[in-house]
């Protein structure tokens, strides 16, 4: 039995997703395709266009065999522990033969050489990487001067979004030493930018929401995952100002700190999403369970196959059973399971809102 694997957000889902899975199952001849999936918000801080169970059935639809939801506390996340924790998630299922990655280069050896060379962090990249960050450089655009530094061309590949997601699930498989074969396939549209520029205005919901969590919600900001005393201190001087949810964080946005960046820690802000959360999410790998959001209908063999091959639980829960953690899990799997169901309960209300 051979089992491919995608890691995909699905939002807007439409002919480019489609034509990515077909290709996915073309290519690899697999008899099954797993795709982890963001939940109801993706990796730019931003809700989904569709929530998370309507992606999913359209992904089954067009050819996916099971979607797993990557919880929210890998989404609400920068992109190194976005890709460590999907890959993590693959890896641990201990069935997937193949994960193939979407990429916007001709140029894959180069591309898999600058993964290579970003897994082995040599002294010289860190002090060049340190240097260009106090300059003032974003963390990405930094990354890419310092490797361009060292490997011909690999500077100019990695400014390209999806070439640096490809990167950091390249890099996680290394530091996985998974037995997971990656595949690089050419697919630019579904890069991270296209999906910025498909964003909606977050309803006045979640703007009172985050305006009351900025007032009343936790004393120590540094707590929440994603929070640094200097954020904390800009927040401190700018909160009697606010007005609404994305124009609070561009005025929080710096040269080092996306945008992205301030939305991913005011979601989690909201959702009370703490540091704390995320030691105990890297005590167990990033995987503490598998949350099933869709399957092909009789794909019961599925399942059962993975349940023999893991030790980490494979639940499943549908649009009428979304609050559904597995009573009989461990306390801490069942107080980070806890934060999906949060994360749903949020985007329902401010979508209602």
């Amino acid at each position: 039995m051979k089992i491919a694997a995608i890691i995909e957000e699905f939002n807007g889902f439409g002919t480019k997703h489609q034509n990515f899975i077909r290709q996915v199952r073309e290519i690899s001849q697999a008899d099954y395709v797993i795709a982890i999936m963001s939940g109801d918000f993706i990796q730019q801080g931003i809700p989904a266009l569709e929530n998370k169970y309507d992606r999913a059935k359209k992904a089954v639809l067009s050819g996916v065999d099971l979607v797993i939801e990557l919880p929210v506390f890998g989404v609400l996340s920068s992109p190194d522990t976005y890709a460590y924790a999907a890959v993590s998630m693959l890896d641990s299922l201990r069935c997937v033969d193949e994960v193939y990655i979407p990429c916007d280069t001709s140029y894959t050896d180069l591309l898999f050489d600058a993964a290579r060379f970003l897994f082995m962090e040599n002294r010289d990249y860190q002090l060049r990487l340190r240097n260009f960050r106090i300059a003032g450089m974003s963390f990405y655009d930094a990354q890419a001067r310092a490797v361009g530094m060292s490997i011909q061309g690999g500077g100019e590949i990695l400014q390209n979004p999806v070439n640096i997601f490809a990167a950091e699930y390249l890099r996680a498989l290394k530091r996985l030493y998974s037995r997971i074969v990656p595949r690089l396939i050419q697919a630019p549209d579904l890069s991270p930018k296209s999906r910025e520029n498909i964003w909606h205005k977050p309803s006045a919901y979640l703007s009172s929401l985050l305006k009351y969590a900025l007032f009343y919600g936790p004393k120590n900001m540094d707590e929440i995952y994603g929070g640094t005393s200097m954020l904390t201190q800009s927040i401190l001087q700018a909160r009697e100002s606010y007005d609404s949810f994305d124009t609070f964080c561009a005025r929080l946005k710096t040269p080092t700190r996306s945008q992205a960046n301030i939305r991913r820690y005011m979601l989690n802000m909201i959702l009370n999403m703490r540091k704390s959360d995320i030691a105990i999410c890297r005590l167990y790998g990033f995987s503490l369970y598998f949350r099933g959001l869709c399957a092909r209908p009789g794909g019961d063999d599925l399942a059962d196959h993975i349940r023999s091959h893991t030790w980490t639980p494979l639940f499943f829960t549908t649009p009428q059973s979304w609050d559904h953690v597995p009573k009989e899990a461990d306390p801490a799997i069942q107080r980070i399971a806890s934060l999906d169901v949060r994360a749903h309960k949020l985007y329902i209300l401010s979508r209602k809102n």
